[in-house]
């Protein structure tokens, strides 16, 4: 009996003996886990910081722009096709404009008319100054009545006070020719940007009336647009370089740089937007694509 409870003695302590090991290697090796963890998150953190924060875009045209006509009218000619690359001033659509060139002729004819008679005015008054001066020298010679000296002095300045008529005729006449001709212009659509058509509303032969003509899309630069969360407030400046990369199949690499950072935070999803101008000079980048964002916050972007 005495012999029993000894080796159940024994056992117990031999028991109590695993546990305790048990617990310090469980304790050891989660405090273990736990540096090798908070080693691994810091190192993350680190090449975080090295490599730059890294969010999702899209990539937008520049400007989009509706173009349309400030005036009623038969729309006469479109001059560009969808996806053609138009210049800033080029002539891209004109409504009739029949009537107003009309009108643009005559005040020409006006003016050349008023020229002409300018230039009449101009020997007429020449012409009696001569005459007033010859009367003048004979009526001091005692040679000549007053009433003719007089005569010919009242000539000469009517003649003097008639040219200034034409002249000033002249200049009425070239605000009328300048106001016609704006109205003129004002029928011949240009566009407003350097771009491409996106997409043509109207075809020649219907009627202008306040809606839009065509949509042109400006591509150089672009626009990039992301959405960073609130957790990233303060990591970006204006100036900051981004390095994009275009979804598959685009695998190139573009550089841009961070031109606006919103100042108001949106309240229901936390976020807030940055956005970045991207040079597209040869129109090799297409719009209306993601693409991914990567913020450098100290390295110089490369050339492109």
């Amino acid at each position: 009996m005495k012999k029993a409870i000894g080796m159940l003695d024994r056992s117990r302590r031999i028991h109590v003996s695993r546990c305790a090991f048990l617990s310090k290697s469980r304790t050891f090796l989660f405090c273990g886990l736990s540096v090798f963890w908070i080693f691994v998150i810091g190192a993350l953190e680190s090449r975080s910081e090295e490599v730059g924060l890294e969010l999702e875009g899209f990539i937008k045209p520049f400007w989009e722009v509706n173009v349309g006509c400030e005036v009623t009218g038969v729309l006469e000619s479109l001059l560009v096709e969808k996806s053609d690359i138009v210049q800033k001033g080029q002539i891209i659509a004109k409504l009739d404009v029949s009537v107003e060139q009309q009108s643009v002729e005559l005040a020409r004819a006006n003016l050349k008319l008023i020229e002409a008679t300018i230039q009449l005015h101009k020997e007429s008054m020449d012409f009696s100054f001569r005459e007033f001066q010859r009367k003048n020298e004979l009526y001091k010679k005692d040679s000549l009545s007053f009433f003719e000296k007089d005569q010919s002095e009242t000539n000469w300045r009517i003649s003097s006070l008639s040219l200034q008529e034409a002249i000033e005729k002249k200049r009425v006449s070239e605000l009328d020719l300048k106001q016609t001709s704006a109205y003129l212009q004002r029928r011949i659509i240009r566009s407003s940007i350097d771009g491409v058509v996106v997409e043509r509303f109207l075809t020649p032969g219907e009627l202008v009336n306040e809606q839009p003509i065509l949509k042109l899309a400006q591509l150089h630069p672009l626009r990039v647009e992301v959405i960073a969360p609130l957790s990233a407030w303060g990591k970006f400046a204006v100036g900051m370089k981004a390095e994009i990369r275009p979804v598959a199949p685009l695998n190139d690499v573009y550089f841009g740089q961070v031109k606006i950072i919103d100042r108001v935070i949106d309240a229901g999803s936390a976020t807030f937007g940055v956005e970045i101008e991207l040079p597209n000079q040869d129109y090799s980048i297409p719009a209306g694509v993601k693409c991914l964002v990567r913020f450098l916050p100290e390295s110089p972007a490369p050339t492109p």
